[in-house]
């Protein structure tokens, strides 16, 4: 039986569609095993930046923190101070011990800029301290002390990210008197 030239069966050996079908095999399985590594990296990824972020959080939680306590302990020095009365011992080393027990708070978590301010503010407010309780009045230095106070809150503030509402002109606040 002739059946002409386009009807002949070819005969392709088994071994081909064998070697198709693995190749398909292997194929899919490389494609799910390199889709998954992707993934897994992407995930890697997000939870790395999500640490981060959450890192970040916690350090920002720890300087407000610390800022609001060393300010807070600078004003509350500030009234003590102001209650001194001439020849009334002056307790430097409990007040400056107080203080100084906050600043490693503010050396590890604070910026230079703050540590270098809160420095000069504690040593402003405590010449004052030292001024007022030897009955030396000092207006001068009592404003030096309430400037650096100031300027170390307005930096505070500012690294906080704190919105300002208004300035503040320090050299011409009423009842303080011109020691700008």
């Amino acid at each position: 039986m002739d059946r002409g030239p386009h009807l002949q069966m070819s005969t392709t050996p088994l071994w081909v569609p064998l070697v198709v079908a693995l190749i398909g095999v292997i194929g899919t399985a490389g494609g799910t095993i390199g889709g998954m590594l992707i993934q897994q990296r992407a995930s890697r990824q997000r939870e790395h930046a999500q640490w981060l972020r959450e890192d970040e959080a916690r350090t920002f939680e720890h300087r407000r923190e610390a800022y609001v306590e060393l300010y807070r302990r600078l004003r509350t020095l500030s009234s003590r101070i102001q209650e001194l009365d001439e020849n009334q011992p002056f307790p430097f080393e409990d007040w400056r011990d107080e203080i100084f027990e906050h600043f490693p708070d503010i050396a590890v978590y604070g910026t230079d800029k703050i540590v270098t301010l809160a420095d000069l503010a504690l040593d402003l407010v405590l010449t004052w301290a030292r001024a007022q309780s030897e009955g030396k009045q000092s207006g001068e230095l009592e404003w030096r002390a309430r400037k650096a106070v100031h300027g170390l809150l307005e930096a505070i503030r500012e690294e906080l990210g704190v919105p300002k509402g208004g300035t503040l002109d320090l050299d011409n606040l009423p009842g303080l008197g011109d020691y700008g």
